[in-house]
């Protein structure tokens, strides 16, 4: 009787560990493999169909900072210089309004921004201060400010901020901590009608370093659901359900030997000073920033600490073929960085002083060029894909 208990219980283990290895096999059909070192040399004319530059003119009397962030809205383009001034234009590149006013220590001003999104449902925009969220009209009038669910820094742990934002309706966001919180593996749903957090969703996060120059974490996807990139170097990247609140694996991210890896980090143990020197300068290739579109993801991938030998990688969804353009040919710049992208195009911020060179790089390759390359205090380049 002994016997035939124990045979029962081992055909019960070896049942379970087979159905366990299938399932986690289908988990893995489900979670497509992008190796960035298969990689294909490619030329911005190959990739492009055309570009268009559209100008933006501001004020009189004011002027554009250095430009950290690019936003693509419905109707307008957004950005955010150094000086945490944020600018609008309309998609002709008219100035619409400036946040400059609103810099300040008083109740519709803020003095830090963290991070801040256009919110389609009621045209607006929303931005993550340290404690609160301010919600402004397009001419910056404040229309609402709440208390977000921040936790201040001790001695025992790093507190919790948040520095990007995403809107799923007028009063629904989705909060991701700063890199540096300590619930960094995690995003909140937060109701700014009531200043409540509805649920926490965690996420199984790969985390191979926190460098990178991630300016938006979410794309639309289809129906419910949008594509979710951590501001962090990791090993995937993830499908968000709007319906169920739940995150899942969408790709699995894999280099070639030149890629930075978890083991490179680890050297360094828990030395954050001589860790984050090496990150700044070493030779691997480090993914910093990922896009998705309709058709293709995009890659910002550095190599040491200057531009001339960073490059993008361009990923086909249904091919499965990457091709890489580097931002420099020598010293010559040829493609700018790329800072936003919508369903079909992408889009570069260039200041006033080096336009000129760059469009005539750009024809020299044999690329179409549109639009007013005129009269802009810095310009929008949209860059549509074949």
């Amino acid at each position: 009787m002994k016997k035939n208990v124990i045979l029962v219980l081992f055909c019960m283990t070896v049942v379970n560990l087979l159905l366990f290895v299938s399932c986690q096999h289908q988990v893995e059909e489900k979670c497509p493999v992008i190796n960035l070192g298969n990689v294909k040399e490619s030329s911005v004319s190959d990739l492009f169909s055309k570009l268009e530059i559209v100008p933006l003119t501001m004020q009189e009397g004011k002027f554009l900072g250095n430009i950290d962030r690019l936003l693509v809205a419905d109707k307008y383009y957004i950005v955010s210089d150094s000086r945490k001034i944020i600018s609008v234009f309309d998609k002709t590149g008219k100035f619409v309004s400036s946040s400059e006013d609103k810099i300040g220590n008083g109740h519709e001003e803020y003095s830090i921004v963290m991070g801040y999104s256009y919110n389609p449902y009621n045209q607006s925009i929303e931005i993550l201060t340290p404690i609160h969220l301010l919600t402004y009209d397009m001419n910056f009038n404040l229309l609402k400010k709440v208390k977000l669910p921040t936790k201040i820094a001790n001695s025992k742990d790093s507190g919790l901020m948040f520095g990007y934002i995403y809107d799923l309706s007028d009063h629904l966001h989705l909060l991701l901590p700063t890199t540096t919180s300590m619930e960094a593996n995690g995003m909140l749903l937060f109701d700014s009608s009531s200043s409540k957090v509805i649920k926490n969703i965690d996420y199984e996060m790969d985390e191979i370093s926190k460098i990178n120059m991630q300016s938006d974490c979410f794309f639309p996807g289809k129906g419910s659901n949008l594509t979710f990139v951590p501001p962090i170097d990791a090993s995937y990247i993830y499908n968000f359900n709007v319906n169920t609140q739940e995150c899942s694996r969408k790709y699995t991210i894999v280099g070639s030997p030149d890629f930075l890896t978890k083991e490179d980090i680890e050297a360094f143990s828990s030395n954050d000073s001589k860790k984050n020197q090496f990150l700044m300068n070493t030779d691997k290739d480090i993914p910093i920033a990922k896009m998705e579109m309709d058709k293709d993801i995009i890659f910002h991938v550095k190599k040491g600490n200057k531009l001339l030998d960073w490059y993008t990688l361009f990923y086909d969804k249904k091919s499965g073929k990457l091709k890489k353009v580097k931002l420099y040919s020598g010293k010559k710049r040829i493609l700018p960085l790329i800072k936003s992208v919508d369903a079909q195009s992408l889009y570069s911020f260039v200041e006033s002083q080096h336009l000129t060179s760059l469009v005539e790089t750009w024809k020299q390759m044999g690329c179409k060029v549109e639009g007013n390359m005129h009269g802009g205090d810095g310009f929008v380049v949209k860059f549509t894909l074949k």
